[in-house]
């Protein structure tokens, strides 16, 4: 079952996605009546009418919007709005709100930490997320940004080179990464370039197989 943490996030993600769909419509939408989401696109994602509607609310009072719903057309189905609708206060454009939204670290998690374990006889290795060590996500070292994430955990010096940006790219901005993927957790700065480069920007360390064991083995002993 998902967090609020991560419905949270995800409540932010249809707002980015609806926006960037007809952005000149939402903004017109938001000086007259309100822009509108569907509610299905909430449900889709099994976030129900009173969760999307609290965590909005919330979020509105963190970014400078009202929610209110549509009981007018389309007709609600089963007492439920089919629609949320989102009115900026004072000269909010949506996307100011948007921006503002993604940069609330309080309102999404983020990735504090990273632990790689390497596998015997292979270049796959494990990620552990937040030191949540029970849900350890595997990935080919063999591909070029794992390469270079195990080559940070392992404390070497990278020096900044053209054939890193895709790699730091995907690590700190492409949601589709396992790293945002399995966790549920939020874009997160994972590497970051200062002078001729490239930088762990969280604690980035390996971890023997043996220790994630005990690790693991405490967990099921509590």
């Amino acid at each position: 079952m998902a967090s609020i943490k991560q419905k949270t996030n995800k409540i932010i993600e249809i707002l980015q996605d609806t926006y960037t769909l007809n952005p000149k419509r939402a903004e017109i939408s938001a000086k007259a009546d309100g822009w509108e989401i569907e509610m299905q696109k909430f449900l889709d994602e099994k976030i129900y009418f009173d969760e999307a509607v609290g965590i909005a609310r919330k979020l509105g009072e963190e970014a400078g919007f009202r929610i209110s719903s549509s009981t007018l057309w389309p007709a609600p189905v089963n007492g439920i709005p089919r629609r949320l609708i989102i009115k900026p206060t004072g000269s909010f454009k949506i996307k100011d709100i948007l921006d503002k939204l993604s940069r609330q670290d309080s309102l999404a998690e983020k990735v504090q930490k990273l632990t790689c374990i390497r596998q015997p006889d292979t270049k796959r290795y494990l990620i552990i997320v937040n030191n949540v060590a029970e849900k350890a996500i595997e990935v080919d070292g063999a591909q070029p940004t794992w390469e270079l994430l195990l080559k940070i955990a392992d404390g070497e010096h990278i020096k900044m080179h053209t054939q890193y940006k895709s790699a730091i790219d995907y690590l700190n901005n492409n949601k589709n990464n396992k790293i945002y993927t399995k966790t549920g957790l939020a874009l997160s700065k994972i590497l970051r370039v200062s002078g001729s480069e490239v930088l762990a920007n969280i604690p980035i360390t390996t971890q023997s197989q043996k220790a994630r064991a005990t690790r693991l083995n405490k967990l099921k002993a509590t």
